[in-house]
């Protein structure tokens, strides 16, 4: 069983722009809840190479310097208005507690996505 505020890897599946089909790659993420079932809600890390593509309140930056632990191969952000849930068995490893070793910028990632949510909500109804 995994707990919220730890990074792993999973298999996440994305459209190719260049191949015009839907494909998998591995990609971290934050465990960020447990909904029961086996499944959990996770915040995707991605690097996010088109500036235009990024948004400037919710896509929370991690220089690959200050977030070691990650071992992220470029800057990355935590992509904290596209959460998602995943499955378990979709999850292969554990990165690190990101929550133990990274307090403060887990804090803030919380508050965002809280704010977040908040936001969602208060426009639908």
């Amino acid at each position: 069983m995994y707990k919220p505020g730890e990074a792993c890897i999973s298999l996440f599946q994305f459209w190719n722009k260049a191949t015009k089909r839907m494909e998998f790659k591995r990609r971290p993420f934050i465990i960020i809840g447990v909904t029961g079932q086996n499944d959990y809600i996770v915040l995707p890390i991605s690097r996010v190479t088109i500036e235009a593509d990024r948004d400037a309140h919710y896509d929370y930056p991690l220089s690959k310097e200050g977030f070691i632990l990650l071992n992220l191969s470029e800057n990355s952000f935590i992509r904290i208005h596209k959460p998602t849930t995943i499955h378990e068995g979709q999850i292969s490893k554990i990165i690190t507690d990101f929550s133990s070793n990274y307090p403060n910028s887990y804090l803030e990632i919380m508050s965002l996505y809280e704010e977040f949510q908040r936001h969602i909500v208060n426009n639908s109804i």
